[in-house]
């Protein structure tokens, strides 16, 4: 229905995402809806269309706020929102690879680290001044002890921005995967489940990972900012081939919907041994391939069926 809606024409297009980006304010994942409507409409019609309904949200916005709250600034952070997933949505619709799109993503997902080196010099002492707010409210309420206010923020400031990161990424993909899937749900029925349960990052970001985790153990890299972030957003990354690992094999069987279901239930409730698990399943997925597996496995039982 949103999809079909946006479609109409650009005066919709405008209309949703700018909705969407006002109602973020209230539910901010929301935003990964306002971003899809560009998505969208750019792998459809093109950067220029995309770019066009981009830059009407973010106007739209802007006055809306500024008569709704007297603060126009919401269309910046629009900006940051739908800018990247415009870029990737271009790619996507020339590359024709989910794969490679969401690889270059995790590009994206280094603006957090690099904003604040740029603009501070230091990660932790950016985030230091970010949580100087919550210092004081936690001192003031009493929650914690000032030695484990100490370690709360910093944990938080050697961590935050890695989590800025993460989160990034996630609402690119996200937005990307919902944009991709409406297209597909428009115009080619089935094809965004075909593209997803294919999904399959390379060998060398395998790699790079175990260098990272050798590094983190062996050389303490916890210390580093960077080595930080490219943890996080590699096991995000990861835990995204996971699910498309399990999407692949349990739609296969009849009674794969209701275990699908029942992993997102797991992940709702118990979301940090779930997501490692899947994160793991992607890892391995890299090197051995469950998909072709378990076609492999399925072929014989079809053909004795047939028979």
């Amino acid at each position: 229905m949103i999809a079909a809606y946006a479609m109409r024409g650009r005066m919709q297009a405008v209309g949703m995402a700018m909705l969407f980006f006002v109602l973020a304010l209230l539910l901010p994942p929301l935003s990964i809806f306002a971003a899809a409507v560009v998505g969208l409409v750019t792998l459809r019609q093109g950067g220029r269309s995309g770019l066009e309904i981009g830059l009407g949200a973010s106007l739209a916005t802007a006055l809306a706020t500024w008569l709704l709250a007297g603060d126009p600034r919401l269309a910046l952070a629009s900006l940051m929102f739908w800018a990247p997933l415009w870029l990737l949505a271009l790619l996507l619709r020339y590359s024709l690879s989910l794969s490679l799109t969401l690889q270059a993503a995790l590009l994206v997902g280094l603006l957090p680290l690099i904003l604040q080196l740029f603009l501070v010099g230091t990660a932790e002492g950016g985030m230091q001044q970010m949580l100087e707010p919550v210092r004081q409210s936690l001192s003031q309420s009493g929650v914690l002890t000032p030695d484990q206010l100490v370690e709360v923020l910093d944990w938080l400031a050697r961590w935050l921005v890695a989590m800025m990161a993460g989160g990034l990424f996630l609402q690119l993909a996200l937005s990307l995967f919902l944009a991709r899937s409406w297209q597909a749900r428009l115009f080619n029925p089935g094809g965004f489940s075909r593209e997803f349960q294919g999904f399959c990052l390379s060998r060398s970001l395998a790699l790079v990972a175990v260098a990272l985790l050798l590094l983190l153990v062996f050389a303490d890299g916890a210390q580093w900012s960077w080595l930080r972030v490219l943890l996080v957003l590699l096991l995000i990354a990861f835990f995204l081939q996971g699910l498309a690992v399990m999407h692949a094999l349990l739609g296969r069987s009849p009674s794969g919907r209701n275990w699908l279901i029942g992993l997102y239930v797991l992940l709702f409730f118990a979301l940090p041994y779930v997501s490692l698990t899947l994160a793991a399943t992607g890892f391995v997925d890299v090197w051995r391939d469950f998909r072709r597996l378990g076609q492999a496995q399925s072929g014989p039982k079809a053909e004795d069926t047939d028979n």
